[in-house]
Formats: C-alpha cells, sequence, structure tokens
C-alpha cells in the first residue's frame, strides 16, 4: 500500500479502516484511494465481529480488493494455499451481503452478487519464488485457478465463485519485479463505480460508508442495492446536482410503479429521454393525424435505462417441464418506459448460443457458459441494456433453453420454448453447428408445428397465413463452419447461401414433399432473412474457458465474422411491434409475456390477437394509452 502511495505514505497497524488518498500516477483527472484494514485478520476475531465487517466495508467501498499473505512459512516452503484458506470471511458474505430486497430470490442473489463486488487480488509474498513460476504466472495471465496448482480448498471456491476475477501476484523480497507487476496491474484497474455501473465520486464513497457503516449496526444482512441508493440520494444533497433516473433492478414490483426516483448518479451510456422515434419527423402538421389514429401513447419523458449488472430468468422451466414466471425479471420489464428492441436466440443445446449472446452485450460474462455436455441454460433468461446505437431504445437479450436436450425427455417443452420465443421477440436469432444440410434443417421441424403452438386471429381456419406479419425478423448464425462460399467458381454470399438452401425441390411426391414442407414454411413465415457464418472461435484447447479468453486469443476471422453479426443486430434488428405498427416498452413486454405464459400454462394456444386486445383493453383502463382494440390487426406489416 505505500509502495502505490509513493514516499511520505505510512499506515499504522492498529485496529481500524485507513484511508490515504493521493493522485493517481496514471490518470491526473483521477483521484487514488488507499484503503487499509488492520488489526484482525489472521489474529483472533473479536466477539463483535468487527474483522468481518471491516472486510465487508472494504469490499463495497472499493474497486479491488488485495489480499496480502506469506506462503506459510520464512523459507518459501509452506503451503501457499493454506493462507488463503484463512480468509474465512470470504465464507461468510453471502449470509451476510444481498443484493436484493427480497428473501425469496436466493438462486438469483447467488448468481448476481458477483457482478457487485470487486475483482480479488491475492498478493502473495514468498521468498521461493523463481524464474519459472512467474513466467507460468505471466503465460495464465496471473489468473489464481491456474496457479493453484491443486483442487481448490473451501475458502478458494468461495473465492472463484463470488467475485468476477481473481488474480496471484507472487511478491519476493529478493526482486522488485513483482512487485512493480502488481502495482501495475492495480494503478490499471477500472474506476469505481455503483451497481448500475456508472463511476462515482467521494461524496458517494462517503456516503456509502456512512450507510453502510449505520447499516451494520442495525441489521446483520447489508442490502447492498438499497444502500446504494440511499448514498446517492445523500450525495445528492450534498453536491447540489439533478442526476437523471435509472431503473434499480433490485426494487421490487411496487417501488418500480410507485417509487420517486428523480435522484440518482448520471451514466455515461444512459438512454437519453426522448418521446419520438429515431428519424421520425415530429412537426405540428402531425399532431392531429397521430391523435385520430389513436396510437399508442409512449410515456413522454421515460427514465433513463440503468444495465443490469447480469441476466435474470424470465421464465422458469422446472425438471417436469412446468412454465412459470420470475417476479423479479417482470418488475425490471416494468420499470422500463422505452421501446425495446427483443433479441432473442434458439437452437440446439450446447452450440454456444450464449457465447454470442453475450458479444451482444458487449462482455466476456454474462448468460452463463458451460464446457461439458450439460446444458447451462434452462428456460429463458433476460439481459435489459441501454441500446449501443439507438437513443431512447432498451436493448432486451433472451437467451433460451437449447433445444433437443436428452435430458428433458420432451420434445413438445422445446416447441414452448421455441413459440415463446418467437412472441416474444423483433429479431429472433437461430443458432446451429457446421452447415445448413439436412440434418440441420431438420432440427428446425418446429417450424412446421406452429400451428399447433401460435394462433394469430381467435377465428383463423389458416393459423399460419398471417404469421409473417406478426414474426420476427430471422437470423440464422451458423457455427464452426468450415466451408467456401462458392458454387463451382461462382463466389456467393451469405444469403445466397441461405436461399439455396431453401430453395424448393419441382414435383408432387411424397419425399418430394416432405423436402419442400420445411423450406416452404420458413420462406412463408420469415420473410426477413440473414444468414451469419462464424469459424470456430478459438483453439480446442481453450473452449472450456471460453469467458476468460482474450479477446487476441480468438480467432482473427471468428472476431470479424461475430462483429459483422453484432453490427447488423444493433443497426437493423427493429424495435418490437404489435400488430399495427404500435411501438412495445417494457411495460407492454411485460404484460404480453405474463398474458402467453398464462395462456400456456392453462393448456390453451397462445392467440396474438386476443392477447394484444387483452393489453389494450386494461391500457385503456389504466388511462396510460389510447387504441381501439377492434382494429389491432390492421395496419402495415410489419
Amino acid at each position: 500500500m505505500e509502495q502505490l502511495a509513493g514516499s511520505g505514505c505510512s499506515f499504522p497497524g492498529s485496529p481500524g479502516l485507513w484511508m490515504w488518498r493521493c493522485p493517481h500516477p496514471e490518470w491526473p483527472d483521477r483521484e487514488l484511494l488507499l484503503l487499509h484494514a488492520g488489526g484482525f485478520l489472521g489474529g483472533e476475531e473479536p466477539e463483535d465481529a468487527a474483522g468481518l465487517r471491516l472486510f465487508m466495508l472494504q469490499l463495497l467501498l472499493g474497486s479491488v480488493l488485495v489480499y496480502g499473505s506469506g506462503d506459510g512459512s520464512g523459507d518459501g516452503s509452506g503451503d501457499a494455499q493454506e493462507q488463503l484458506e484463512l480468509l474465512t470471511y470470504a465464507q461468510k458474505l453471502p449470509h451476510h451481503l444481498r443484493l436484493l430486497e427480497e428473501e425469496e430470490d436466493e438462486e438469483d442473489e447467488d448468481h448476481l452478487l458477483r457482478f457487485v463486488l470487486p475483482p480479488f487480488v491475492w498478493s502473495l509474498c514468498s521468498t521461493a519464488q523463481t524464474p519459472e513460476d512467474e513466467e507460468l504466472l505471466e503465460d495464465e495471465d496471473h489468473k489464481l485457478e491456474s496457479a493453484l496448482g491443486g483442487p481448490p480448498g473451501p475458502v478458494a471456491r468461495c473465492v472463484l465463485t463470488l467475485f468476477p476475477e481473481q488474480k496471484l501476484f507472487r511478491v519476493a523480497d529478493s526482486s522488485a519485479e513483482g512487485l512493480t507487476r502488481l502495482c501495475t496491474h492495480l494503478l490499471g484497474c477500472d474506476p469505481k463505480t455503483e451497481p448500475g455501473g456508472a463511476e462515482v465520486g467521494g461524496a458517494y464513497l462517503a456516503a456509502l460508508a456512512e450507510r453502510v457503516v449505520d447499516a451494520m449496526e442495525e441489521d446483520t444482512v447489508l442490502r447492498i442495492g438499497r444502500l446504494c441508493q440511499e448514498a446517492k440520494e445523500m450525495a445528492q444533497q450534498e453536491t447540489g446536482d439533478k442526476w437523471p433516473t435509472a431503473t434499480n433492478f433490485w426494487q421490487d414490483d411496487t417501488s418500480l410503479r410507485n417509487s420517486d426516483t428523480s435522484d440518482t448518479i448520471p451514466q455515461h451510456d444512459d438512454i437519453p429521454q426522448a418521446s419520438t422515434s429515431p428519424g421520425h419527423d415530429d412537426t405540428d402538421g402531425d399532431t392531429t393525424q397521430q391523435q385520430e389514429d389513436a396510437a399508442w401513447v409512449e410515456a413522454p419523458s421515460p427514465h433513463p435505462l440503468s444495465p443490469m449488472p447480469a441476466p435474470l430468468c424470465l421464465v422458469y422451466n422446472s425438471d417436469s417441464n412446468n412454465l412459470s414466471l420470475n417476479p423479479r425479471a417482470l418488475a425490471v420489464l416494468r420499470g422500463i418506459t422505452q421501446p425495446v428492441v427483443v433479441v432473442a436466440i434458439a437452437g440446439p443445446y450446447r452450440t454456444g448460443k450464449s457465447f454470442l449472446m453475450n458479444r451482444l452485450a458487449e462482455r466476456r460474462t454474462g448468460f452463463p457458459l458451460g464446457p461439458t455436455v450439460r446444458a447451462e441454460t434452462k428456460g429463458i433468461w433476460m439481459w435489459c441494456l441501454p441500446h449501443p446505437r439507438q437513443h431512447g431504445v432498451a436493448l432486451v437479450l433472451l437467451d433460451t433453453e437449447g433445444l433437443g436436450d436428452p435430458q428433458k425427455g420432451d420434445n413438445s417443452n422445446d416447441s414452448w420454448i421455441f413459440s415463446l420465443a418467437l412472441l416474444f421477440s423483433s429479431t429472433l436469432v437461430y443458432n446451429s453447428m457446421g452447415t445448413i444440410d439436412q440434418h440441420a434443417l431438420d432440427q428446425l421441424r418446429l417450424v412446421t408445428e406452429l400451428t399447433n403452438h401460435i394462433r394469430v386471429r381467435v377465428e383463423d381456419e389458416d393459423p399460419a397465413a398471417e404469421y409473417s406479419r406478426v414474426f420476427p425478423s430471422f437470423v440464422w448464425a451458423v457455427r464452426d463452419f468450415t466451408l467456401q462460399l462458392r458454387e463451382g467458381e461462382r463466389l456467393l454470399t451469405e444469403d445466397e447461401y441461405l436461399e439455396d438452401a431453401l430453395c424448393l425441390k419441382p414435383g408432387n411426391g411424397r419425399v418430394v414433399q416432405e423436402h419442400n414442407e420445411l423450406r416452404r414454411c420458413l420462406r412463408a413465415f420469415f420473410t426477413h432473412r440473414k444468414l451469419f457464418v462464424l469459424e470456430r472461435p478459438t483453439a480446442d484447447k481453450n473452449l472450456a474457458r471460453l469467458e476468460e479468453v482474450r479477446e487476441d486469443e480468438l480467432q482473427p476471422r471468428f472476431r470479424q465474422q461475430a462483429d459483422a453479426f453484432c453490427q447488423h443486430i444493433w443497426e437493423k434488428a427493429p424495435v418490437k411491434e404489435l400488430p399495427g405498427g404500435r411501438r412495445v416498452t417494457g411495460i407492454m413486454l411485460a404484460s404480453l409475456v405474463e398474458k402467453y405464459v398464462a395462456t400456456i400454462v392453462k393448456g390453451e394456444v397462445p392467440c396474438v390477437e386476443s392477447t394484444v386486445a387483452a393489453l389494450a383493453r386494461t391500457e385503456n383502463t389504466h388511462g396510460e394509452m389510447m387504441v381501439n382494440p377492434d382494429n389491432l390487426l390492421q395496419g402495415p406489416e410489419i
């Protein structure tokens, strides 16, 4: 700590949390705040658990946590892992820190806590450091898990689970290189942010420290979301600034609907207030026509959207294949007053869907990945973020359970998950592996069964006739693609490759009809189609740790192809619309989700017309929107 602070700094060893503030040596416009807790760890814990409280206070105030220890001996012969196992405070964190307000969401809590805790850095002082040790650490980017050298103990497992990043730096008395590497890493860490992602200043940290200490006196469980929100309000009063509002995902449904959240720290990527769609000329001459059309009226000043730090499960799918909704995720949607671009991904299980969706979120981690044959995603998971290209619009990413998982044993459940992805989204990404051959098309056989699972109108002898008006745009992503896009000497574009695969065979025989059935459905249901082919992302040895793979470890061609896919989604994926062209907000999407799932749970087939009519009647009753339910399916095609 004194090396970071520079000359003139000396931290005492007495119990407490000591602070040193100095100019940041790398960033002239920032301050460096060092917090040092001394006097407890490694000794006997006081009865009032003061050491644990100081540890939690450090976690909540810091942007990186450094755990310093020796290797357990004076000559370097000790077991370093034993020193890590002394950090028993880490095991107690899930019992004392909660992000969400309500008690019943423990599964979500375990998933979310790692997104609010800071990175973990272990500074191991060892006299036995060798050049080979340091070279190995450098090769593994100082990752803690790679350096453990054996099965992790209980504390190590907790550290690997709870903290978003874990590093190990060896510091030797005989050489300054290890200390220099450690300090260089720490000085390059990101600034402190609040749970929504906004960088914070001293007023916020002072307010947060005050609120956390007060809360520790009142309760054994710290509600991080509430404390951070209160710290924002205190900082606003201190500075006198007027900050825009951000949606607080940790609040419950009632709070999201009714609370006065007018004081929030501004965020660099917040969605600015906007009441018109991009490119729309909102002139006075349009006002009368808008009133005559009785269009849906959006809130005139939608709140900026604070990005969710991690996805939440929106639709649960139990082991018995029963669907249910997560109230927490619905509360997040109801807090979004902006129009939404909804991108859902579907496809066979264990084909890399979650990895692709994390790239759309511009994150390495988020939707869970897994290195085994066991499917990671169950049900439908949701991640709400500010749209990276469209102001005044939210991007909702939906990662769906893989199709064809042999563990489920009930293929009908696949049909409902796929149907919900279609009904929720404005763009559907279908993800498959290899090539577009007959096997790949057979895996899309669900499309031919949609007439049994979706109806557009209540009274409709041909349910598929109007699917193209209500279905989303269709993007097919073919992964691990190794073929050349050419036909003879003629080079093919990706879209030409797709259309060639969907060509119909002439003839009327049974084999020809079976060949043409799925192709005819895909061509008729999805009039807007796009194909992207992507090579394998990285070497085989790295596939089991994709969340940790650096960007420069990915194949250059894959990065180029994945970037083209993301750019297309960000720039071309439309805002979700109801039949007739009315834009859907997060609040409306939550209602649609509830109604569609409730219909399926009752054993009935979802109907777009009746669902949207029920939504319109509800909103008209609340006085928030105006529409004639009888005209819902009139208007331009989507």
